[in-house]
């Protein structure tokens, strides 16, 4: 049976609120994850690695039949295996599918441990990375950096990547922000939920319908083969990165390919 903080943080992510303040990314997340899970097979032969896995909220997700492995550094953690993302005690080649979700900020070596996860894949295996980008420190001492979506892609420059889904763009980070200030100031406030509430549901509402909004002027504008134009505009002057250059977060689907030799990053 789960403990009550185990079942809280599951809900969260397989069932996020428009309560919570960091309702978009989750909601991006929990979207990109079920196209990632929908594309798992069954199986008793199938092998699914959950790195950083935490408390295991997609585990409910995943298709019944798998060995689901939870890996964390962390002992008070639901983990199965306790390591380091750096050094995967994994044999080569062995893994169907990976989960890293909410791992790599707090993972000091990024392009190490990217590395020991592409190492225990199959060739064709599949990757779940979701990351978060506007966002405040959290799990100290142990949040190491923030990923740019070009980070992130060159990471995985060799593998074919299936979904690359920002949580929103420009237009309601400001709205998350404000969410995410009214959540920690009313920590120190008695009734704390109850006072949230109301003011983050609303910010969440006006998001959607802004970021609704958003998405489908895009359509338009790509309706009306304007879409080239706006683009080479944009990186002539440099500004390629503006529509979502403030995202809460990113969720990526990332399918391996291991008959391309790899390049060091810097030659990419």
């Amino acid at each position: 049976m789960q403990s009550p903080e185990r079942a809280r943080h599951t809900r969260m992510r397989t069932g996020p609120s428009p309560f919570h303040p960091n309702y978009l990314s989750l909601r991006n997340n929990l979207q990109t994850f079920r196209e990632f899970s929908a594309q798992i097979s069954s199986g008793s032969n199938v092998t699914v690695l959950d790195v950083g896995c935490g408390s295991k909220p997609f585990l409910p997700l995943i298709p019944e039949g798998v060995l689901y492995v939870g890996l964390d550094f962390d002992s008070k953690t639901a983990a199965d295996v306790h390591a380091v993302n750096e050094a995967l005690p994994i044999r080569d080649a062995c893994i169907d599918a990976v989960i890293a979700s909410e791992t790599l900020e707090h993972t000091f070596d990024v392009q190490k441990a990217v590395n020991e996860i592409l190492r225990v894949c199959k060739d064709g295996s599949l990757i779940y990375i979701s990351v978060p980008f506007l966002y405040p420190i959290h799990n100290p001492p142990y949040d190491f950096q923030r990923l740019t979506s070009y980070r992130l892609k060159a990471l995985f420059a060799e593998h074919r990547i299936l979904q690359f889904n920002p949580a929103n763009t420009l237009f309601s980070a400001w709205l998350v922000i404000l969410g995410e200030t009214i959540a920690y100031c009313s920590y120190y406030l008695p009734y704390s939920d109850i006072l949230r509430a109301l003011p983050i549901f609303l910010l969440n509402s006006l998001a959607r319908v802004i970021e609704g909004c958003a998405r489908g002027a895009w359509s338009l504008i790509e309706r009306l083969g304007w879409g080239p134009w706006c683009l080479a505009r944009a990186e002539r002057r440099n500004m390629l990165g503006f529509w979502h250059a403030m995202p809460i977060g990113y969720a990526m689907i990332v399918r391996v390919n291991k008959d391309v030799a790899p390049q060091p990053l810097e030659q990419r």
